[in-house]
């Protein structure tokens, strides 16, 4: 159990961020819109666990930590990050993390170990998914999560000018999949857009529609409210359902307009990724350089 709902309350008004959100607010934001899992946006499905979680997990053992159930959830790796900066904090102090640390060496050797470990782990786990989140998290959050977003994302500007960016890309991004023209060839039809996934759906267009709900793979973040947004301004078709089922019968029913909007939301996010480029250097870049790929792969199935 968290703390009592007085002190939270008393916590968020300290901090400015108003009126403690009720349960429905919680669901809205966090499970029908925007999982805070870092495999949803880093992993190469798109989905929960997989690859990307194993790396995180990998890396709780790597600092002597055993990893939670859900370790690449945006509490537990905040948790981690702030306990590794504790633990630099001690060791630099000559306190009981320098005292109890087993390693064999130097107090300044373990002092940059485990500076090593804090760098390492902020810009492979953290920053490389946390920034584009933050961003769609402000733009479609409730206010009490806006400000929530607001403050995070500075914290974390605040750390990456402490400890520099990165020189190469995290290993999630460097291994990520890249959009296979040969492949993606045309929109789904007609017929398709009813068929359960992986059923008439043509490869081409399963890869197009499982490519742009894949963050790392297209440099965007879709949610339902981002489908429902394309239907009330745009007149999109838009039926119930997983964003897959409704994105490939979007496509399916209008296919022109819908490529059109989804060129113009890519384009967007090139802009968006454009903002934290000064905290995350050629991370962001990386993301800038998906979100264009993605613009231009979209405007080439239009004019096909």
């Amino acid at each position: 159990m968290g703390p009592p709902t007085a002190e939270r309350a008393a916590v968020a008004d300290a901090l400015g961020l108003g009126r403690l959100p009720g349960p429905e607010e919680h669901t809205e934001l966090f499970l029908l819109q925007l999982p805070p899992y870092a495999s949803v946006y880093l992993g190469p499905e798109g989905m929960l666990g997989g690859e990307a979680r194993g790396r995180v997990s990998g890396f709780w053992r790597a600092v002597g930590r055993t990893p939670p159930a859900e370790c690449d959830h945006i509490g537990f790796l905040l948790g981690l990050h702030a306990s590794l900066l504790e633990e630099e904090a001690e060791i630099s102090a000559g306190g009981p993390a320098a005292e109890s640390d087993p390693r064999p060496a130097s107090d300044d050797s373990k002092g940059r170990l485990a500076r090593h470990a804090r760098h390492a782990h902020f810009h492979e786990h953290l920053a490389c998914w946390l920034f584009p989140y933050l961003l769609k998290v402000e733009e479609i959050a409730a206010p009490f999560y806006r400000g929530w977003s607001e403050l995070l994302r500075e914290t974390l500007e605040e750390e990456a000018g402490l400890l520099g960016s990165g020189e190469r890309l995290p290993v999630h991004l460097d291994e990520a999949p890249e959009w296979d023209e040969g492949t993606v060839a045309a929109a789904p039809a007609a017929e398709d857009a009813a068929a359960p996934e992986g059923e008439g759906a043509s490869r081409g267009s399963h890869d197009l529609v499982a490519g742009l709900l894949t963050p790392v793979r297209s440099g965007l973040i879709l949610t339902r409210s981002d489908l429902l947004r394309a239907s009330r301004t745009r007149g999109l078709p838009l039926r119930i359902g997983e964003r897959r089922f409704a994105l490939r019968a979007m496509l399916a029913a209008e296919q022109e307009e819908s490529l059109a909007w989804l060129s113009e939301e890519a384009e967007g996010w090139a802009e968006r990724h454009r903002e934290w480029e000064v905290s995350g250097g050629r991370t962001a870049r990386f993301w800038q350089e998906r979100a264009r790929a993605t613009a231009e792969l979209l405007r080439g199935l239009r004019s096909s």
